[in-house]
């Protein structure tokens, strides 16, 4: 073997292991590094804030619920009874109805048996009901009086979905101020110049208390003398909530 090319041979064996230690040694110095710079720093100056904004409007939205009841031995004709007492009834509510201000809509039918002890069919029980809704509070009351096949069975109020867009623009407005003015005032408490929103979440709610129902026997009085049912509107909150962080600057 010639001599002469012996440290050659050596030079490219050693030169691979060489390299391959450097790049190791940089990669652990680089890993502290690396890993502080992953951490995220917390945010200075950034401040959580709410507000919110309320109106009291009258309930503008009535709707009654009607109801028929029936049993018996007799499937079929406890289901005639009802299909009678719901066909009268729609039949002196339509003519009436008017689509926003009095609306008309029958609801369930049912029809379930009963068991005696003894776990046999005894008989059968059943209902159907009317629903009749709208803005005409006086008109829904009177009708609901005048169907005499029918109990009432529920009566509920809201404010109308006009009403409420209408008033849910006003309040949001006044509850974006209400943040806008807070926002101000923290900034200036803490020594800063201004601020600038980061994120801004506004959201609705429903609220306000309703009037107690008539007793149902004060209720089926009135009807018996084709008088309105006794109604008393109540009121609700419209309410608008928001909230969000601002970036304080200087």
């Amino acid at each position: 073997m010639n001599p002469l090319r012996m440290p050659a041979l050596r030079s490219r064996h050693r030169a691979p292991a060489i390299a391959l230690s450097l790049a190791l040694g940089l990669l652990s110095a680089a890993a502290p590094a690396l890993a502080h710079g992953d951490a995220a720093a917390p945010a200075l100056g950034v401040v959580n804030l709410n507000s919110s904004a309320t109106r009291q409007v009258d309930n503008d939205l009535l709707t009654i619920n009607l109801q028929a009841r029936s049993q018996g031995v007799d499937a079929r004709q406890v289901q005639d009874q009802l299909r009678s007492a719901l066909d009268a009834a729609l039949k002196t509510a339509r003519p009436k109805a008017k689509a926003g201000e009095l609306d008309v809509q029958s609801g369930g039918f049912s029809l379930s048996p009963r068991y005696s002890n003894q776990g046999v069919i005894s008989g059968w029980q059943g209902q159907a009901t009317l629903q009749i809704s709208g803005t005409d509070q006086a008109g829904i009351a009177r009708l609901a009086g005048e169907i005499s096949t029918m109990t009432v069975a529920g009566v509920q109020q809201a404010v109308s979905r006009a009403t409420r867009e209408r008033l849910e623009a006003e309040v949001t407005t006044e509850a974006l101020r209400r943040f806008q003015a807070r926002a101000r005032q923290v900034s200036k408490d803490m020594g800063y110049g201004g601020y600038e929103v980061r994120e801004l979440n506004v959201s609705s709610a429903e609220g306000g208390e309703r009037p107690p129902m008539a007793p149902m026997m004060m209720r089926a009085a009135a009807m018996e003398k084709s008088a309105d049912v006794p109604v008393e509107m109540g009121r609700s909150d419209v309410s608008i909530n928001v909230s969000g962080s601002v970036q304080m600057t200087r």
